[in-house]
């Protein structure tokens, strides 16, 4: 198990939780470790997610290239969690690259993957960020489909009481209106 020097806990902390400013070249100084060895992809979406979370496109480049063939994948740590379709994560990097049809379209398959598999969370998780990212790209077009994918995502959080996923939707919902 190589992790090419990547703190993989790192990046989810950070996303999630304390919202400080990470050093520039903190993230990728140690190259990008291959993601089919044990635990790396939960460490790389980890990454993708702290690349959207900081607009970072020029690190989102090499990550998404690496990521790519993982697409259809459920992103595991092993066999002790899960952290939904890779192509979540995947559309995340397009978005933050501001590809936006491939960003869509990873994101219809993380949301007909995590639906397929029952993972509930993810798939609000997705709807949620899909949302967001119809909404950036700001197309008259994808308003409703955007509200859309919100209420639900809003619906599914608070039915399994994920409190700030469903805070930030409700945001994100305000924020758009």
């Amino acid at each position: 198990m190589s992790t090419s020097g990547w703190p993989r806990d790192l990046f989810g902390r950070y996303v999630s939780h304390t919202h400080e400013i990470l050093p520039p070249n903190s993230m990728m100084a140690a190259g990008l470790p291959d993601p089919k060895d044990d635990g790396t992809p939960v460490a790389l979406a980890l990454v993708a997610r702290t690349c959207a979370f900081l607009g970072d496109s020029a690190r989102a480049r090499p990550l998404y290239e690496t990521l790519r063939p993982c697409a259809r994948n459920n992103t595991c740590n092993g066999n002790e969690a899960s952290f939904g379709s890779m192509s979540r994560y995947l559309g995340l990097l397009a978005a933050t690259m501001s590809r936006w049809d491939a960003a869509a379209r990873h994101f219809e398959d993380a949301l007909e993957l995590n639906t397929r598999w029952g993972a509930r969370p993810w798939t609000a998780l997705t709807q949620h960020d899909y949302a967001k990212m119809l909404l950036a790209r700001n197309n008259p077009s994808d308003r409703q489909k955007a509200f859309t994918l919100l209420a639900d995502a809003l619906e599914t959080s608070r039915e399994l009481w994920m409190t700030r996923q469903s805070d930030r939707v409700s945001e994100a919902r305000a924020m758009a209106s």
